[in-house]
């Protein structure tokens, strides 16, 4: 199991494309790319919407780690209850699509 979570890879892209972010399973910032658009942006605007966007990315990589567990442990396991408060924990809140820079 550690070997499949260790293997976890998420990515999310703002929804106009300009940013996409790359986390593993613990959240850790794997890769950035940013798309011409994004130089386009005030720094301020670009700085919220990679934040936002390895956000999405760590919520995406938590909910794989869990599934993970799951399936290795079952749903009621005390071990997969602990995870996803430690997940929703750390998770930064979601952020509306129209709030987006």
């Amino acid at each position: 199991m550690q070997v499949d979570i260790d293997a976890v890879r998420a990515a999310a892209t703002s929804p106009r494309r300009e940013v996409s972010v790359t986390v593993d399973a613990t959240g850790r910032l794997v890769g950035i790319r940013l798309a011409d658009a994004a130089y386009e942006l005030r720094p301020d605007a670009l700085e919220r919407l990679i934040v936002e966007t390895a956000g999405d990315a760590q919520r995406l990589a938590g909910e794989q780690a869990l599934e993970i567990s799951r399936a290795a442990f079952g749903a009621d396991s005390a071990i997969v209850e602990r995870l996803a408060g430690e997940i929703e924990r750390q998770s930064p809140p979601s952020q509306p699509m129209g709030f987006r820079v």
